[in-house]
């Protein structure tokens, strides 16, 4: 690599780096264009395909496809530029596993996805209701803002998870026949 005088590399360093994140961004939506094509030829014959998807199913898709998306980009970044794994690298990849089945299951109308996706969302709202719970025994100083944040997103997660999961609405939409 050419250095300049003060130590830093030039712009034009950084182009096979900016080259592999643009291929590997249109790779991947490609892929997800693949996907959603397949998952919409596998519809019913019941269900037309101008049928128009579920809003809680698109709001899913999109966040487990931003975390897909992200998450790619992070992980090749990590393994391309850094040696060391921190403790948190383990929990952050299985989140980013499981949002990206649940993803290209939801692309592909599978029924498993909105089993894996509801019930990931009530995790959430467990591991949430736990946190606020051990902090309020362990004596941190709680603002009643904080304390009604966590409640509210608490109780949205619990609903959006029950939802997904028993949705007559979103059940037809992966129904097979």
């Amino acid at each position: 690599m050419l250095v300049t005088a003060k130590g830093h590399p030039p712009g034009i360093v950084f182009a096979p780096v900016a080259l592999a994140i643009w291929l590997l961004g249109h790779a991947l939506l490609w892929l997800i264009r693949r996907m959603a094509i397949r998952g919409r030829s596998r519809a019913t014959k019941i269900q037309a395909a101008h049928d128009k998807w579920p809003p809680t199913l698109i709001v899913l898709a999109v966040s487990c496809g931003v975390v897909f998306i992200f998450g790619s980009f992070a992980l090749v970044l990590k393994i391309l530029f850094d040696r060391d794994w921190p403790p948190g690298v383990s929990m952050l990849l299985a989140v980013w596993v499981t949002s990206s089945v649940c993803f290209f299951g939801i692309l592909l109308r599978r029924n498993w996805s909105r089993i894996i996706a509801g019930a990931g969302l009530l995790a959430v709202a467990v591991i949430l209701l736990y946190e606020m719970i051990a902090s309020s025994v362990r004596g941190y100083a709680n603002s009643t803002t904080e304390l009604l944040t966590g409640s509210a997103i608490f109780v949205a997660l619990l609903l959006i998870g029950q939802h997904v999961v028993r949705s007559r609405r979103i059940k037809d939409f992966f129904a097979r026949r």
